[in-house]
């Protein structure tokens, strides 16, 4: 599982692919959707105070994320940029907030309290669930918060070389073996910039 925190609009994603209809598990027609588009948008999967404290505690990450982004102790990662390594709140942050850059913030949920609702979400673990057939493990958890100007390139879809992102449909469902949950915590237009799926990448 990949879980991350996204700054962006669930409204101008792609296109809503499904209403949730009954509680917490996934529905049929999510599940179709979701093998036939590779993902699916889920509105209110949090509630409006939940995420006014999340958006809280990622702009004081942020700002925090700032005045320390520089400094040491230093961390180079295997993908290959250097991370400053906050000790006192766990987290690893690059990046900066100039135009067109990204401010990156791994381990963001040591940072604060307040991320700790995202850890074992009752909702998100159902949807979770119904897609990863093996137990569930955290692959990784940023804060991406992009600044003016900033873009990223088409990514990710059809990897055949490698099983860490393989997809398939079998006698028990759909079986994932990285899914990406990304909560919105405040409105992005088009224009600004929204996050965007291109679907049916995922086969």
């Amino acid at each position: 599982m990949d879980a991350g925190v996204d700054r962006g609009n669930s409204e101008s994603v792609s296109w809503w692919v499904g209403r949730r209809l009954d509680g917490d598990a996934m529905n049929d027609i999510e599940r179709y959707e979701f093998d036939r588009q590779g993902y699916i948008i889920i509105e209110q999967m949090l509630n409006p105070p939940e995420v006014a404290n999340l958006a809280a505690a990622v702009d004081n990450l942020e700002t925090h994320a700032l005045a320390h982004v520089n400094q040491p102790p230093r961390k180079k990662s295997a993908w290959g940029p250097e991370y400053h390594h906050n000790v006192d709140r766990g987290y690893y942050t690059q990046g900066s907030n100039e135009a067109g850059r990204t401010l990156m913030i791994e381990d963001f949920w040591n940072a604060d309290a307040r991320f700790d609702l995202l850890v074992n979400h009752a909702r998100t673990m159902a949807c979770i669930h119904a897609i990863v057939q093996d137990r569930p493990t955290v692959n990784n958890s940023e804060l991406r918060i992009r600044y003016n100007g900033n873009q990223s390139g088409t990514h990710g879809g059809t990897r055949m070389a490698g099983r860490k992102y393989r997809y398939e449909f079998n006698q028990n469902g759909i079986d994932c073996m990285m899914v990406r949950m990304i909560y919105f915590v405040h409105d992005v237009t088009n224009e600004q910039g929204a996050f965007c799926v291109v679907p049916g990448t995922h086969k």
